[in-house]
């Protein structure tokens, strides 16, 4: 996740609004080029430049703009008042990165849907949110227009981002408003860059546990809420000179840890990579305080590290063991390491069948069995790819690059700057555990190594499984399909120009027990049949009367008595088909008595 300071301007000066109101505002001394100047030295890597005079139609700040551009070298998020093709053909040959329009993308959607892709894939779509309304010009008027009408139209083309405002918690420094946001993000799987509200660092851990993209930070980081010293109980990122600590890149999950001196200690949950390679270290203040400028001892969580390093390595194994068994035509589509499993996507048409499965497993259990050395070599890009490592299309690689081969003969040979093990041994076990597909053409595979497989059902056993309970299921169709009529050999009376007909039986369950019936009444034409069976060690008598008589009668309460001769309980069903359980199966031949006495006295 990435933090956007936001860079507000009104007559060339930093400002911030309340609630996006023009005349509720706090001017602050900083010129906007010091403070973009600030955020590029503390390590950002995008900033967010709000022109609010161009917004609210009161001039424009273009010269101060321009010249935060030629002098700041990460990337900038630009807005305000941008409401023509022009204009953000304009703001592109300026160069700044992404182009965030709202009145002009949500009063124009055709016209902006029909931009060429290299244009459009510049823009980031504004939702505005003033009481649950989309909101325009300047946040001062409010459009009827659908929030997901809008973002379905514009899902169709590869867009930037959304950058999503809760106008009434802008300024408010009152916590972001993550019911609004995540409604949104159920809209869609575009980056979505959210804004207002943020109070302290709380907030933007909790915008990246709810798995959004970038976070808009503006008079928090004004007002001192982002604090130079935490303490007890404080949620916060540090930075260090330098680190051990491995940051998430490359689907290597981060590592934790604990970062601590004689009177602090810091619990790291997640490492993640910034600009220029910086290392944000995510955790909680367990004891003591610490300011900027401490220093402090940091320590990895071994077992964590161990675990992570088992699953990359394997995940290379994999790669290579996917090639070797399906094809060529395997190439890896992503990829995510953590210490609990692997996840490797790929090109193939098709699910893995058992037999592939197997071998697949096989080949990296030899391999782990083996126990060769990892080879690790630093080469030129050039080399390493004449020497037969395989390079990820798409990867940006540095002219040096970091070669891990794996396996005797060089069974794998990969690029990569992740973390593994010394010996392919150290990875004890690899069991595959599930597979999906992706996307058209890609699939996924999950997979464990170490105690973890040793504890885990494998894909093939579930396989296996499922097949057996199938195999089973279709036993009992089988079963089910031979229990007809043909079992039946019971007694036939009459009564009142219509047919009872009553039989126990045993091994019929109640399911059947109302097929067998429903069969008998086609057969008797017109009449009542009861069917008593045992299945199991229980007990049921069913009862069915033809279409034709049920003005007369009502199995359930016909089925009601048989029950509570038998010793049972209650019964339920319809006029025409009732079922009850019964006790003592002895007393059948005394329902049959009964029933058939209570049919001729036509109840």
């Amino acid at each position: 996740m990435n933090i956007f300071p936001a860079i507000d301007i009104i007559d060339g000066k930093c400002v911030r609004l309340t609630k996006g109101i023009a005349d509720d505002k706090t001017i602050y001394q900083y010129s906007p080029l010091d403070m973009a100047k600030t955020y590029q030295d503390a390590g950002f890597n995008t900033i967010h430049v709000v022109d609010l005079d161009a917004t609210l139609g009161k001039g424009n700040n273009n010269q101060v703009l321009s010249q935060i551009r030629r002098k700041i070298d990460i990337n900038i998020e630009v807005a305000g008042g941008i409401r023509s093709k022009d204009a953000i053909i304009d703001k592109i040959n300026e160069g700044f990165n992404t182009i965030v329009i709202g009145t002009f993308a949500i009063k124009n959607i055709d016209d902006v849907l029909n931009f060429d892709d290299t244009l459009i894939e510049k823009l980031s779509i504004a939702l505005d949110i003033k009481d649950n309304q989309i909101a325009s010009h300047g946040w001062q008027e409010t459009t009827n227009q659908s929030l997901k009408h809008i973002i379905d139209e514009y899902n169709k083309r590869p867009i930037h981002s959304y950058f999503v405002t809760d106008v009434a918690n802008d300024g408010m420094l009152s916590g972001l408003n993550m019911e609004t946001f995540n409604s949104i993000k159920k809209l869609t799987d575009k980056h979505i860059t959210i804004g207002g509200g943020v109070k302290d660092l709380n907030d933007i851990e909790l915008s990246r546990s709810n798995g959004f993209n970038n976070v808009v930070v503006g008079k928090a980081i004004y007002e001192n809420k982002i604090s130079n010293k935490i303490k007890h109980g404080d949620e916060a990122i540090l930075v260090f000179n330098q680190s051990p600590f491995y940051a998430e890149s490359g689907g290597q999950m981060g590592d934790v840890g604990i970062a601590k001196n004689d009177s602090f200690i810091f619990r790291i949950s997640d490492t993640q990579k910034k600009i220029n390679n910086i290392h944000a270290h995510y955790g909680v203040v367990e004891k003591g305080s610490v300011s900027v400028g401490d220093t402090v001892n940091l320590q990895i969580e071994s077992d964590h590290r161990r675990m992570i390093m088992c699953n990359h390595s394997a995940t290379h194994l994999l790669h290579e063991s996917l090639r070797r068994v399906l094809g060529d035509h395997v190439t890896q589509k992503g990829s995510q390491v953590s210490a609990e499993k692997l996840r490797f996507d790929f090109s193939h048409q098709k699910s893995l069948d058992s037999d592939e499965i197997t071998r697949i497993e096989e080949t990296i259990n030899n391999l782990i069995r083996d126990d060769s050395e990892v080879m690790v070599e630093v080469l030129t890009y050039e080399k390493a790819v004449e020497s037969g490592a395989l390079a990820l299309f798409g990867e940006k690689y540095s002219s040096e690059v970091r070669v891990l081969t794996m396996g005797h003969d060089s069974f794998s040979k990969e690029l990569c700057g992740g973390t593994h093990v010394k010996s392919l041994g150290e990875i004890e076990n690899f069991k595959i555990i599930s597979q999906s597909s992706v996307a058209s053409g890609i699939r996924r595979v999950e997979a464990v190594t170490g105690s973890i497989a040793l504890n885990s059902l494998s894909l093939i056993d579930k396989i296996n499984e499922k097949e057996r309970k199938l195999e089973e299921k279709k036993q009992t169709k089988v079963k089910e399909k031979i229990i007809s009529k043909d079992i039946l050999n019971g007694k036939i009376e009459e009564f009142n120009k219509s047919k009872f007909f009553f039989d126990q039986i045993s091994g019929v369950n109640a399911k059947n027990l109302r097929h067998l019936v429903d069969e008998c009444k086609k057969d008797i034409g017109t009449g009542i049949v009861c069917l008593i069976s045992t299945n199991e060690g229980k007990s049921s008598i069913a009862i069915g009367v033809t279409n034709d008589l049920l003005d007369d009668y009502d199995a359930v309460e016909l089925v009601k008595i048989g029950s509570e001769i038998m010793g049972g309980k209650g019964g339920g069903g319809r006029k025409d088909m009732a079922l009850a359980g019964a006790k003592d199966i002895s007393k059948s031949d005394h329902v049959f008595e009964q029933l058939i006495k209570k049919l001729k006295e036509n109840i």
